[in-house]
């Protein structure tokens, strides 16, 4: 997964360079979803019509997205200020972090969400750095337990030789 959304995050970047920058760029899990990514993007240089502002991103997004990759993107969400799941996340970003989980946006259940970039007139964010820092380390969850259990055997193997020491 983390290639994959580095791999959007090339695009988009590449987008930036040549347009401006997003208001908003997220990666978006929806719980009913699972395994399957939208990238939720509003800037101020899409084409207000929807479909034209979907094949500037679809477009770009072939370029560096292969084959197999769409089977992870679900769509591209453009999203204008005015839409609510806009408002209600600035609303979030003000009081969380980059990347939340199992939250509820504009009645939407969304099971993770990584904001890369978010600007408003109230909050300039970009955190690309700091998203992908949590991409790799949330990429898979099974090794952050295996992580978790490693560590928990290494204090309980090193109380109990503190323990045995005493007792000898």
């Amino acid at each position: 997964m983390n290639a994959f959304l580095k791999k959007i995050q090339q695009a988009c970047e590449e987008l930036e360079k040549e347009n401006g920058k997003f208001s908003l760029l997220a990666f978006v899990e929806l719980a009913a979803n699972r395994h399957e990514w939208d990238v939720v993007v509003c800037a101020d240089w899409l084409p207000k019509r929807q479909r034209a502002a979907i094949d500037i991103m679809a477009d770009k997004l072939e370029k560096f997205l292969e084959e197999d990759d769409f089977l992870t993107l679900s769509r591209v969400i453009i999203l204008n200020k005015e839409d609510s799941f806009y408002g209600e996340l600035k609303k979030l970003v003000k009081e969380n972090t980059p990347f939340m989980r199992n939250v509820i946006i504009d009645g939407l259940g969304v099971k993770q969400i990584h904001i890369l970039q978010f600007q408003s007139d109230e909050i300039i964010q970009s955190t690309h750095p700091a998203i992908y820092n949590e991409i790799s380390k949330l990429d898979n969850l099974k090794v952050l337990q295996d992580i978790k259990n490693l560590v928990d055997s290494k204090i309980h193997a090193k109380e109990t030789a503190n323990v045995h020491q005493l007792s000898h």
